[in-house]
C-alpha cells in the first residue's frame, strides 16, 4: 500500500466527522441551554436530506436543496420547541419519549412520501472529479464538505460567542432565573435555539444526501451516528462537540481500513471507555 490509502480514507473520515459534527452541535446547544435530550435529532437530518432530494430534483441545483432542507428545518425547530415548552423543566423522561415518538412519526411519515428504497442526488459537475494535493488525489466533494461544515461551525461560534443573541444564549445556560428578572424573552430564546439547533441538522442531512443517499427510515440511525460524539465530547459541551466528531471520523477511517466488518462498532466501543474513565467526557474543561 502507498501513502495515498491511507491519507485518502482519512481525509473522508474528517468529512463524515464533520457532518455529524454539525448536527451535534445542534443537539449540544439544546441540551446545555434547555436540558433537552432531543431524541428527533437524526428524523431532522433525514428531513433535510429529503427536502435537499426533492427541491435539488426540481431545480437540478444541489446548493438550492441545501439551502431548502435548511430553512425547512429550521422553521420545524420552532414548532418542536412549542411542542416540548409544556414539558421542559419537568421530568426529563417526558421530553425523551415525546422527541422518541415524533422521531418514529416522521420516520413513518417519510416512508409514505418517499418509500423505502435508497434515493440519491448527483453532485454537481464543478464538484465532481479529484484534486491533485502533492502526491494525493483527493475527491472535490469531500473537501467541499470539509470547507462547508467548517464555515457553518464558524459562523455557530460566532453567533454564540461574539453576538448579542449568543450572550443571552450563555446568560440564559448560566443562570435562566436571574436572565428572565432582567426582562428577557427566555422563552423565545429558547424557541431560537431549538431552530438553529435543528437547522444545522438538516443541513448535515444535506450535505450527506450525496454520499450516504436519502433512506426514510434512517432516522434513529442518524441519531445514533451522533451519540458517540456527544458522550465523548461531554454532553452539553458545545466547545467539546468538534474534536470529538473529527476524532470520531478519523477513527471510523482508520477502523475501516484494517477493521473492515467491525468498523461501526469502534465508536461505539469508544464512548462505552470514555463513559467508564471519564463520564463527563474527554473534551470538558474542569470547572471551578
Amino acid at each position: 500500500m502507498n501513502l495515498s490509502t491511507y491519507v485518502v480514507p482519512l481525509i473522508t473520515g474528517v468529512a463524515s466527522g464533520l457532518i455529524l459534527y454539525l448536527s451535534a452541535a445542534g443537539m449540544n446547544l439544546m441540551i446545555s441551554g434547555l436540558g433537552v435530550i432531543n431524541f428527533g435529532q437524526g428524523a431532522f437530518f433525514v428531513l433535510g436530506a429529503g427536502v435537499c432530494l426533492i427541491v435539488g430534483k426540481a431545480t437540478g441545483s444541489l446548493l438550492q436543496g441545501m439551502a431548502a432542507g435548511t430553512l425547512v428545518t429550521f422553521f420545524l425547530g420552532g414548532l418542536l420547541e412549542l411542542s416540548l415548552r409544556p414539558v421542559v423543566g419537568k421530568k426529563m423522561e417526558l421530553t425523551l419519549m415525546i422527541t422518541m415518538g415524533i422521531a418514529y412519526i416522521l420516520d413513518d411519515i417519510f416512508e409514505i412520501v418517499w418509500g423505502s428504497s435508497v434515493q440519491t442526488l448527483a453532485i454537481p459537475v464543478w464538484l465532481r472529479g479529484l484534486v491533485t494535493v502533492g502526491s494525493f488525489q483527493i475527491p472535490k466533494y469531500y473537501l467541499f464538505i470539509i470547507g462547508a461544515a467548517l464555515l457553518i461551525g464558524l459562523a455557530f461560534w460566532i453567533v454564540f460567542e461574539k453576538t448579542r443573541l449568543g450572550m443571552r444564549f450563555r446568560a440564559i445556560i448560566s443562570n435562566r432565573d436571574m436572565v428572565e428578572a432582567l426582562g428577557v424573552n427566555v422563552h423565545l430564546s429558547y424557541m431560537m435555539m431549538f431552530m438553529i439547533g435543528i437547522a444545522l441538522s438538516g443541513f448535515a442531512g444535506a450535505l450527506n444526501l450525496p454520499i450516504s443517499g436519502f433512506t426514510a427510515t434512517g432516522a434513529m440511525g442518524a441519531f445514533g451516528a451522533i451519540v458517540p460524539i456527544l458522550v465523548i465530547g461531554g454532553l452539553g459541551n458545545i466547545q467539546g462537540t468538534l474534536p470529538s466528531a473529527v476524532f470520531i471520523g478519523v477513527l471510523s477511517a482508520v477502523a475501516a481500513l484494517f477493521l473492515p466488518k467491525l468498523y461501526n462498532l469502534v465508536p461505539t466501543v469508544v464512548m462505552v471507555l470514555v463513559i467508564m474513565i471519564k463520564p463527563q467526557g474527554l473534551f470538558t474543561r474542569k470547572e471551578r
